[in-house]
Order: structure tokens, then sequence, then C-alpha cells
């Protein structure tokens, strides 16, 4: 009886997160888990009963015959998600289903004390679920941060540029003042979590997440799974070095690639050759129509990032590379060559396929990326806690 109970709430679990992905009808959960229609209306009839899931819409199949979609239930819970980053912090409540009920953000300004952004987020926090009228049903909270980080214990450590939340414990200040789990990942990695459910990686088994703006960050999933590394370290694209002579950088290492491609360092380059080049959207815009400096710069920045991402390809031999952060805007415009950048450079690239692809999170993918944190942990304790 024991087995078979665990394999129900598998099957449930396994449930759970097809959902995340999209409203399925029983028939569709039927082919995606494998499980018969009997055991899956068996399945789904508990977690109506629950309020967990809800019936949606009528679809129209083959000879006339009509079936109903299935999807999570929208006000079974709320969720608190956080994001944390070096230019504009930001708080979000979302339902069950993952979308966005409000968003509120605040700039980040160098010198202010962690804590007072801190008691601004939180406060903010607990406006929306008065407003929302929520503050029963929080789920969790999901906080999203710059690495390096320690998720187990909710400590920012010490990223690049961030001397302010150097050693801050920001999992245990919210759990100080949320009856709730509290759940905190790097947001290169976090992204890549959100992205195979939400984005683009929902038919990928194994891909890397790339982020750059105020840092370069990378997140990784090998089949199906988050890898972190033993101890979380793992997908830290930004501290691979590309220049053995650099200057040393805060991680300690030399010639880091966030060095020199970072947003903020590539508009420094940028500014000494055209002090028009103040944004990536400029110098972009510039690219495109054939600019010689700006053309340098986007170039330059293709190398340095198709060098790092070559070693991570000749390391973990993934076929995909999604980006995020302020590298999209006209991001068609250099994906083809970062890809043939790499072609020249892997191990096998005559034999080996790789796709540099926009993210295809929405556009507050830091806030997803949060409460997709908490999502991934309540398909977990759902089996456990039953």
């Amino acid at each position: 009886m024991g087995n078979a109970n665990n394999m129900k709430l598998r099957n449930q679990r396994s449930i759970i997160n097809f959902l995340r992905q999209q409203p399925m009808s029983r028939a569709d959960l039927s082919r995606r888990t494998g499980l018969t229609r009997a055991a899956i209306s068996v399945l789904i009839d508990t977690l109506l009963g629950e309020g967990i899931v809800i019936e949606d819409q009528l679809v129209t199949g083959k000879v006339g015959r009509t079936s109903v979609t299935i999807k999570l239930n929208p006000e079974k819970y709320r969720i608190l998600s956080i994001n944390i980053a070096r230019d504009i912090c930001s708080v979000g409540l979302c339902d069950f289903s993952g979308d966005i009920l409000m968003v509120e953000k605040f700039p980040q300004k160098k010198g202010v004390p962690a804590i007072q952004m801190l008691n601004c987020l939180c406060q903010k926090a607990f406006d929306f679920l008065k407003e929302d009228g929520g503050v029963d049903r929080l789920l969790g909270v999901g906080i999203t941060a710059p690495g390096p980080l320690d998720s187990m214990n909710g400590t920012i450590l010490k990223p690049s540029n961030f001397e302010d939340w150097h050693q801050i414990e920001v999992a245990s200040y919210f759990k100080e003042r949320f009856a709730c789990p509290v759940y905190i990942e790097n947001n290169a990695q976090a992204l890549a979590m959100a992205e195979r459910y939400y984005g683009a990686g929902v038919r990928e088994e194994s891909f890397l997440e790339l982020i750059v703006d105020t840092g370069v960050g990378g997140g990784l999933i090998l089949n199906g799974k988050p890898y972190k590394g033993i101890h979380g370290y793992c997908g830290e694209i930004g501290h691979t070095t590309v220049n053995l002579d650099g200057e040393r950088c805060s991680c300690g290492n030399h010639g880091c690639l966030e060095l020199y491609a970072a947003i903020p360092n590539v508009l420094r380059s940028a500014m000494e050759k055209d002090n028009s080049l103040t944004s990536w959207e400029k110098i972009m815009d510039a690219y495109e129509e054939g600019a010689a400096d700006a053309v340098w710069v986007v170039e330059r920045e293709c190398r340095l990032l198709a060098a790092s991402l070559t070693t991570m390809m000749n390391l973990l031999d993934v076929g995909v590379v999604f980006v995020s952060g302020e590298l999209l805007y006209k991001g068609a415009f250099i994906f083809p060559y970062m890809e043939q950048l790499m072609k020249d450079q892997m191990l096998g690239h005559r034999e080996r396929a790789i796709r540099i692809c926009p993210s295809g999170l929405p556009k507050e993918s830091a806030i997803i990326a949060g409460t997709n944190l908490v999502l991934e942990q309540y398909a977990v304790c759902f089996e456990n806690n039953k």
C-alpha cells in the first residue's frame, strides 16, 4: 500500500509539473505521462477535490468530441517573488499558476545599506498581500540575486561590484517576517529553471542560460534537471578567464569574462571610442547602421562571450544557449555571429551543432524566476508531505 501511495503522489507531482507549462486535457496528460486515461481521471479528481487544479475550457477534438482542459487553480495560493540586482530591485506578487498580479521596482543606489532596500521590498510585499487579501494563502517567497550565493543558508556571498550585499543573510530576513518557506537562488540559475517551464527551454533537456547585464552569469539544466555543482558555483561563466594578464577580479581570479563583457564595462570601453555610446541599445543601433566604433565594440563582445561559451560547451556538451539580459536587444544581429565563432572553436565542431537563441521568458523574467523557485519546491514538498 505504501508503494502504491508513493506512486500516486509521484504521478500527481508529474501532473502538476506539466500543468505548470500550460493547461492540458486529460488525454494530453495521459500522452505526456504515459498513464492510462482512467488513471489520469482518478488523479485529476483527487487534485480537483483539493482545489489544486480546476477545469478550464472546452476543447473540440476529432469527430466532434469535446474535452475539458485542466489547469492549476490560480486562486489556491499566492507567491512573493523578490529580485535583488545591482541596478534595480523588484518585488512581485504572483498567483499559483505563475501569473504576475502586482510588481514594484526600486532603484539600487551604491552605498545604501542592504537592510534599507530589504525593508522597502518587505513593506511593499506586505502592501501587496494586504491589497490582494492573500496573506492566508501565501505559499512561499522566492528570491533571486547575483551569484555566488549560498542557497542552502540563504546568504549572498561576494558577487563582483555588489559589496553592499556581501554576506547578507537574505533568506532569514524574510523567514522572520513571513510564515512560509523562503528559497533563494542565483539569478542565472533561477532563470534557467524558469526557462524550462515558461520559456524556450520547454522542449530542451539540456541547455545553458546566459545572462549578460550588470554582470555575466550562467545557469545549467542537464538532463532535465538544474545542475549547480557540489557547492553551488557551477555555471559561473562570468568568472572564467579570458585574459591571463588581466586585472584581478573581486572573485580572486585574473582577467575574468565579467571584467570585460558585463554591460557597464562594455560601455566604458565604448565611450572611450565614442562618448555617444552610452547604452547597449545605442551601441546596437549604431552597429546596425555600420558605425565602425560600434562594430568594434560589438564584435569584441561576441568574441569574448564565444570564447567562454566554447569552454563551457567543451566541458558540458550541451547544444543550446538561451540568452537573457540586455544582450537580447537586437540579438538577432549577433547570435549567428557568436554561433559561427563557437563552431570554429569547439572540439568536434563538424559533428556538433550549437544554437544561440533568445530567452522565451516574458518581460518580467526575474519575477517569474523567483515564483518558479517556490513552485519547484512545492512540487517536491507536495510529494514529501502527503
